[in-house]
């Protein structure tokens, strides 16, 4: 039996390197004579698949590029037998980040830590893996890995390969199985930080059978909250005149006015295990009813200079000026898959055409990581306009990529 309990209790000075990054995989060997521990930051739904089947694999994904040949990793989580979620891990410029995570989970015993992308600990099991022989053998081998500059092409290269893989492929991924829990996985999280957005504590728990856009709304508050510094943010504020519910988030700057609808699905075993259709087709409806539900918020934001609202908690009312602010719009969902872009953008597109006003859907995910890696409201809007402007201009909004160096790929 472990000796390890939460990670953050046990070894709270690994936070800050654990808030360093949006999501992935974080090596930490032999804490305090303590097993080695990976970290893996991921979205709600990657981590209760981790729960539900407490396992995942690691694919090596092959590279060469300019001559040399090595690999990067895709960790799998199976929800879906065909389209797994999954957490890619470039190796490139210096072999560190590749020698810890390999060393880690080539050691006889080690511990696997999750973290939702808001920096909560969720998961925590002892760990073992089982490793192919061809597999070992590769990971050997290899004696360097690609520069830095070409982190597009290494990208290119590995998702295509990805997208493609065969049964050979399955075989020689590295299966990491999650054994023994190391503090209860059904509790419910308290958090006391202060974001300065809906007060002090955010109830929060890893499943979600009911009310599930209750948590997502506070999640998404404090994802935008990195962006707009001093500004004000309700969570849903009521229309004036009729009591009704304006918006489900709206953030408002000296220069902008943000207006969120969330359109979150509970986060259950049912909900893991429904197929792959079935999760696109009702991405695809919660963008659609997203859209239409902010199409209201915002006419009725444009019927005069101010807008007014009322907090629905406290009863307070608050007049917003709307001259010299600009309204953007944004629809959240739990999931957007990438085949479907093009519909999504046509569904974003009728309703921000229709009222000159940038409206564009993101998946949770992508909310946080924007916001971690454009913490600022002119850089995030800045990403805003272009993935609207790219949508109008060929016909599906683009997935922006971060710290990817310009090459000639573009």
């Amino acid at each position: 039996m472990s000796s390890s309990f939460m990670l953050s209790m046990d070894h709270p000075y690994v936070l800050s390197e654990i808030e360093r990054v949006p999501s992935g995989l974080l090596p930490f060997e032999g804490l305090h004579g303590h097993p080695h521990k990976l970290v893996i930051k991921a979205s709600k739904e990657l981590i209760l698949t981790a729960l539900q089947r407490r396992e995942f694999f690691m694919y090596l994904a092959p590279v060469e590029v300019s001559g040399i040949s090595s690999f990067s990793i895709f960790s799998a989580f199976f929800d879906d037998p065909d389209e797994p979620l999954f957490i890619f891990t470039p190796f490139v410029e210096d072999a560190k980040l590749a020698e810890d995570v390999f060393r880690i989970i080539q050691s006889e015993n080690f511990e696997v830590f999750f973290f939702d992308q808001l920096n909560r600990e969720r998961l925590g099991f002892t760990a073992s893996s089982t490793i192919p022989i061809s597999t070992s053998n590769r990971i050997s081998s290899v004696q360097s890995f690609v520069p830095m500059s070409q982190l597009r092409e290494v990208h290119s290269q590995c998702y295509n390969w990805f997208s493609t893989r065969n049964e050979g492929d399955d075989k020689a991924a590295i299966k990491i199985k999650l054994q023994e829990e190391l503090f209860p996985t059904d509790a419910m999280m308290l958090d006391l930080r202060n974001d300065g957005a809906s007060g002090p504590i955010h109830v929060s728990s890893l499943e979600r059978h009911t009310n599930p856009g209750d948590m997502q709304e506070l999640e998404i508050s404090e994802c935008l909250q990195r962006i707009i510094g001093d500004g004000e943010i309700s969570i849903g504020p009521l229309r004036i005149d009729t009591d009704r519910e304006l918006a489900d988030v709206v953030a408002v700057t000296e220069k902008s006015v943000f207006i969120v609808q969330a359109k979150d699905i509970e986060n259950t075993k049912r909900s893991i295990d429904a197929n792959i259709q079935r999760k696109i087709s009702k991405s695809i409806k919660k963008v659609k009813e997203g859209m239409v539900q902010l199409k209201g918020a915002i006419k009725f934001s444009q019927r005069d200079r101010y807008l007014v609202i009322k907090d629905k908690e406290t009863s307070e009312v608050s007049k917003i000026d709307l001259h010299g602010r600009t309204i953007y719009g944004l629809v959240i969902v739990t999931e957007l898959f990438d085949y479907e872009y093009g519909d999504y953008t046509k569904l974003s597109l009728r309703v921000g055409q229709d009222l000159g006003v940038s409206c564009v859907p993101m998946s949770f995910p992508q909310l946080a990581e924007y916001t971690f890696e454009l913490p600022e409201e002119g850089r995030f809007i800045d990403a805003l306009c272009t993935i609207y402007w790219q949508g109008i201009l060929n016909g599906s909004f683009p997935k922006l990529r971060f710290n990817y160096p310009a090459d000639d790929g573009g």
